[in-house]
């Protein structure tokens, strides 16, 4: 597993010059273009897109409910 395309890449590349591409179980977060490549060869088993501009949102959300409604997830 690696977390994000910094890490993804040269793995991915690595496992390409060693002959062991599809030989490794192996996921990543973040998608990018050779990520997205990858999982179409079937060297990558998965891939998972964090959404990331969505994560600041939640934290507004949940306190805009608390101050709104008293409620809390």
């Amino acid at each position: 597993m690696t977390l994000g395309l910094t890490s993804a890449d040269p793995r991915i590349a690595v496992l390409n010059e060693n002959g062991m591409a599809g030989d490794i179980y192996f996921g990543t977060f973040d998608l990018g273009t050779e990520v997205v490549k990858g999982i179409k060869a079937e060297t990558i088993n998965w891939g998972i897109d964090q959404q990331s501009f969505l994560q600041p949102r939640l934290p507004v959300v949940v306190l805009t409910n608390y101050d709104r409604y008293g409620v809390l997830p």
